[in-house]
């Protein structure tokens, strides 16, 4: 069903567009008939770009079901060499995503604490005192 509904937003996407209408416009009209069920402006934004590019097509892009690798030898070498650097740097330094970079951040256990990439171990202390609050719960 929602990958009908989907469709469908898109084709009453492909209509106003048709009509001239801009993506402000659009949204307009599709929230005052579906309200909060209505999609964002920026898929709006994002389909109008393709009909400006003269993509038609209704679905999806093909996309990799994979997760993106990540090297990540390099990923904790760039981190310890400079734990102030931003995830959008790391990004950008290793041509993956943020999200991507991300992820790996935090699967190989850093979190960022203060602007700084710290690894994420906790004391003794700190693991009694998780177990203490989960038996209160």
């Amino acid at each position: 069903k929602m990958e009908n509904q989907k469709v469908h937003f898109r084709h009453v996407m492909l209509y106003c567009f048709k009509r001239g209408f801009t993506a402000s416009q659009t949204l307009n009209e599709m929230f005052s008939v579906y309200g909060d069920a209505c999609v964002t402006h920026q898929t709006v934004r994002k389909w109008y770009r393709r009909f400006e590019a003269d993509d038609f097509n209704m679905e999806d892009q093909a996309r990799s079901d994979r997760p993106q690798e990540v090297d990540e030898t390099l990923l904790m070498d760039l981190v310890h060499e400079n734990p102030r650097v931003t995830v959008r740097e790391l990004a950008d330094t290793l041509h993956k995503s943020v999200s991507t970079v991300h992820d790996h951040l935090k699967k190989l256990g850093f979190s960022s604490r203060l602007d700084v990439w710290v690894p994420h171990e906790m004391n003794e202390r700190q693991l009694l005192e998780r177990v203490n609050v989960c038996d209160m719960l």
